[in-house]
């Protein structure tokens, strides 16, 4: 934890909107040794951060045969959970999530979320803009009032 704390604070101690404080809140109470629980507490701190409500399901929390996998364990929870919408990312496609969900015994409508990543001015950016980097880039580049406009902006949902 340490390492990442070193390192984002090397990349933007510079920036407008630089907040160490922010940083200490993301790392907040990180102590466990499983991955599963060190992603899960960042999560929940990173949507305390922009006031994001959560509620968060495991996987495993279904007692679903651990045979069952990928975009079938995905359908399982979605039907479990009696979802009519599955909201994929752009990369669904690749994996086929729209057929396996449209032809199951319960049929899920799958939506695909094209994210339109904004072009902003990076500090320190001697080449073009570099989409993609963390939440931290935008926060500590735009601040906070701006990036939960891109965070809770209307997403690009589409069909195919």
């Amino acid at each position: 934890v340490q390492n990442h704390i070193n390192i984002l604070q090397l990349a933007y101690s510079n920036h407008t909107f630089y907040d160490p404080a922010i940083i200490a809140d993301y790392y907040k109470d990180v102590h466990s040794n499983s991955y599963v629980d060190v992603v899960q507490k960042l999560l929940i701190n990173a949507c305390q951060i922009f006031g994001i409500s959560h509620d968060f399901l495991r996987a495993s929390s279904f007692g679903f045969d651990n045979s069952i996998r990928g975009v079938d364990n995905l359908y399982l929870i979605a039907k479990n959970l009696g979802s009519r919408v599955y909201v994929s990312g752009s990369n669904g496609r690749s994996y086929k999530v729209k057929e396996r969900f449209m032809f199951a015994d319960t049929p899920i409508s799958v939506v695909f979320h094209d994210f339109d990543y904004p072009v902003y001015m990076q500090q320190n950016s001697s080449i073009d803009f570099i989409p993609w980097l963390c939440f931290f880039d935008p926060l500590f580049n735009l601040g906070i009032d701006r990036t939960r406009d891109i965070i809770f902006s209307k997403p690009l949902l589409r069909d195919e």
